[in-house]
């Protein structure tokens, strides 16, 4: 649980991660990600986003206060092709297969707090 954006005070977060395995490709080391990586996982990201497959709204525990964060890694084994569909296929599936844990809300006269 974080804090949510000011400008999205009821919206929860959503990070995607993609990592070129060493296994995928002899071309690719471990460590830091590289642009390919980055630019996959801002294009799977754009993806997901843009067809609202995931409602964030739903990922809101107290608005303005404390949301869901999801962060979704993908690894890529084989470098063989068509890796952008590969990608938003295994992310969407790991995606239905989320299950937010359920939480509980108590109020405090400063405040609240948020127990699982």
């Amino acid at each position: 649980l974080v804090a949510p954006f000011p400008d999205r005070p009821a919206e929860g977060m959503l990070n995607f991660n993609v990592e070129f395995s060493p296994m995928a490709s002899a071309a690719f080391e471990p460590g830091r990600p590289s642009a390919e990586a980055v630019e996959l996982a801002r294009i799977v990201e754009r993806g997901v986003r843009d067809s609202q497959a995931l409602d964030t709204e739903a990922l809101c525990v107290v608005a303005g206060e404390r949301v869901w964060s999801i962060r979704v890694d993908a690894h890529v084994l084989d470098h063989d092709g068509n890796l952008i569909d590969a990608t938003v296929a295994a992310c969407m599936a790991a995606l239905q297969h989320f299950r937010r844990p359920e939480v509980s809300v108590v109020q405090h006269g400063d405040g609240s707090q948020v127990l699982s």
